[in-house]
């Protein structure tokens, strides 16, 4: 998965993938026909939950469905998911994402969630006694607070530029492209609040787990939404002129 985050920080940075608030009107008809934008994040989102939970139910080992440091992790998996997968698609009303994108993200999801969740279920092993327990703890309780924090920053922001929409669309914008300048909260200091609370996230779960398929999903993630986010960031800039220029892309202060 390292490789494949380099060539898709290398992609990102050559080209806009046609989705969200970067799609043009005009798309090559490659991409294929454009899907609501609730049922395309259901879709690419769900093989998440459908991989690990696969894998997890069927594994003879039973601690990574119990209250075990394997089930602890596997279950801050499910909990992101379910609220990508289920609770935001319920609640967003983006523009048209097309099908291409869609598929190509379900071959990720599929590829991710059941490495993930076999690495849990079949590989890792937290019940050593050596000196090196301690540490683990700590990087365990220090991995989870930090996926608490990214997790919560994550739902607030998405909550709040759904809101935004809402509250444009109501004052008579069109829900498919009209877009308002988000302000408020880590919107003061980044532009994309929700993708460094999800960035966040997935750090602190490669901390807790402390292993290589958790480390290459954080790698890849920060691959995937740093480009985006300074993609969006340019879009920002570009659309509004008053957009304030002390504000970074997706790292408070740096980036």
């Amino acid at each position: 998965m390292f490789i494949m985050a380099a060539l898709t920080a290398l992609g990102h940075l050559c080209t806009e993938a046609p989705f969200g608030k970067l799609r043009k009107e005009r798309i090559s008809p490659w991409w294929g026909p454009l899907l609501p934008a609730g049922i395309a994040w259901f879709l690419l989102e769900v093989p998440n939950l459908l991989g690990a939970l696969s894998v997890a139910l069927t594994c003879p080992r039973a601690d990574c469905r119990q209250l075990t440091v394997n089930g602890f992790l596997l279950m801050m998996f499910l909990i992101h998911y379910i609220n990508r997968s289920i609770v935001y698609p319920l609640r967003t009303r983006g523009r048209g994402t097309p099908l291409a994108i869609v598929l190509m993200a379900m071959g990720f999801c599929t590829y991710n969630s059941t490495m993930q969740a076999h690495h849990l279920c079949y590989v890792a092993r937290f019940d050593s006694g050596d000196g090196a327990a301690l540490l683990r703890l700590i990087l365990l309780v220090a991995g989870s607070l930090l996926f608490l924090i990214g997790f919560i920053i994550n739902v607030q922001s998405d909550a709040h530029l759904i809101n935004l929409r809402k509250a444009s669309t109501s004052a008579g914008g069109r829900p498919d492209d009209h877009y308002t300048m988000p302000t408020g909260a880590l919107f003061e200091y980044v532009s994309c609040a929700n993708y460094f609370g999800e960035s966040l996230e997935w750090s602190g779960y490669a901390l807790a787990a402390g292993s290589l398929p958790a480390l290459s999903f954080a790698v890849y993630t920060w691959s995937f939404l740093g480009p985006r986010a300074l993609q969006q960031h340019g879009w920002y800039r570009a659309k509004f002129d008053d957009y304030p220029k002390s504000r970074k892309a997706i790292i408070p202060w740096l980036l």
